[in-house]
């Protein structure tokens, strides 16, 4: 009674405090060794990466614009630009010309045309930007319409035909946003193919 008593009190003294001697079933001391924190697995280690990164992408997606809200971005911007362009030209194509360092026009009207057509491609962009899923099939027209009139500057005004100033605007408004219009077109396309395959 009295050693099992003991040795139960010995027990749970070990389990609580650890002691730091103990007596072998020879009656030699024993030193009792501290319990060991085992090192996390590879594979725990690899789901604890994975947890981390999964995160990390969530708070990057959270800041992140969609392709659609891209694409009402640009259309919107470059139906405002549009618009701002084209209506001195329709209404004094004359001023508008010599405003970028040109002379006056022989013929105005043909100005006021292309001002005419630039106004519209505006409300092309506008419903685009509306609708940019539905109305995908217009964002092409936004970069070809805008490469066409890049292009025919650019060779005129190198050609000594088209003044500094009407140049620089082109590339304000056309060279640089050629290429992020028509990467959104084709990261758009390629996201509606993906989506239709999924069902």
């Amino acid at each position: 009674m009295f050693a099992r008593g003991r040795s139960t009190e010995g027990s749970s003294r070990f389990s609580a405090t650890c002691v730091k001697e103990t007596k072998s079933p020879c009656g030699e001391p024993m030193n009792c060794e501290p319990a060991r924190v085992l090192a996390p697995t590879s594979r725990q280690q690899g789901s604890r990466r994975h947890r981390n990164e999964f995160a990390s992408q969530q708070d990057v997606r959270r800041y992140r614009l969609t392709i659609e809200e891209k694409g009402r971005w640009l259309f919107g911007i470059n139906a405002i630009i549009n618009w701002l362009i084209s209506v001195r030209g329709i209404f004094d194509p004359v001023g508008l010309a010599l405003a970028f360092g040109g002379g006056p026009p022989n013929y105005p009207f043909m100005l006021r045309l292309w001002m005419g057509f630039v106004f519209m491609f505006g409300c092309m962009f506008w419903e685009v930007s509306r609708h940019p899923v539905t109305k995908h099939s217009l964002a092409k027209y936004n970069w070809i319409e805008k490469t066409i009139t890049a292009a025919v500057i650019t060779i005129a005004y190198i050609s000594g035909q088209a003044p500094p100033r009407l140049m620089i605007l082109i590339v304000l408004t056309n060279w640089l946003w050629i290429p992020l219009i028509l990467a959104y077109d084709i990261a758009q396309g390629r996201a509606l193919r993906m989506r239709s395959a999924n069902g």
